[in-house]
């Protein structure tokens, strides 16, 4: 049975025991998962909502990383001044991509494009591991490009795919918080930082598993009901034509 140890956590590879949890990043976990739901389920259908979000967590969750990123300043900055500045970046950015359509547009697919990257970074971490960090983050800015361009030009089925594949990201943030206390966060950010990976135990990978599950159950869902919507629309169109004869 092997001991992890990591900041406030500490971790047997049979069980979790968490020291504590911090207020202000309980909460804006706990808001994550619920705009994670709200993207997989209703985001298509909340498409100005979804803009101005998309947003916000593109410049929080930006702001946020680069100020606790202490290989980026001399010194740590608080919890609570990074999380105050990450708050007011993100609502000018939400504010930008609520009022330009496009650039909504193109960072929904630049979102897309980014965890599609990571996806399989994380997919190819066992195989193959970058010398230096300008290798991940050319793939992530390609790719998140590409499926910017494609959003642009396919834009229901690209915005569709893009807030069922944000969603479930963010709900298992939210659940890798308040389990590991984002031990797989930060496994992640440190293979795109072409740094030594840290050791995780197999129940991280369960918590990785969610982001794919829930991602497949909610183009599901819309499925099903795009197809009774059609199904609905078909039928009143037939009955208003056998009235017309």
């Amino acid at each position: 049975m092997s001991r992890l140890t990591a900041s406030n956590i500490t971790v047997v590879c049979d069980e979790i025991q968490v020291s504590e949890y911090d207020v202000v990043v309980s909460i804006v976990s706990g808001t994550l998962g619920l705009l994670g739901l709200v993207y997989c389920f209703f985001g298509y259908r909340c498409f100005k909502g979804v803009m101005f979000l998309s947003g916000l967590i593109f410049g929080s969750a930006t702001v946020f990383l680069l100020c606790r990123e202490e290989r980026l300043f001399q010194q740590e900055i608080s919890m609570e001044m990074a999380t105050g500045i990450a708050a007011g970046i993100g609502i000018l950015c939400g504010l930008i991509t609520l009022l330009i359509l496009y650039a909504g547009l193109f960072l929904q697919g630049f979102f897309l494009g980014t965890l599609l990257a990571i996806a399989g970074m994380i997919a190819l971490q066992s195989f193959y591991h970058p010398s230096t960090a300008w290798i991940p983050v050319s793939i992530i800015f390609g790719t998140g490009v590409v499926c910017s361009v494609l959003t642009l030009k396919f834009q229901r089925n690209c915005v569709l795919f893009s807030t069922a594949v944000l969603g479930s990201a963010l709900i298992t943030v939210c659940i890798d918080y308040f389990m590991e206390q984002f031990l797989l966060l930060r496994y992640i950010w440190e293979a795109l930082m072409a740094a030594p990976s840290i050791n995780v135990c197999w129940y991280t990978w369960v918590i990785l598993s969610v982001w794919p599950a829930l991602c497949s159950i909610s183009v599901f869902v819309f499925e099903g009901r795009k197809r009774n919507t059609a199904s609905v629309v078909m039928s009143i169109n037939f009955s208003a034509t056998s009235m017309g004869c």
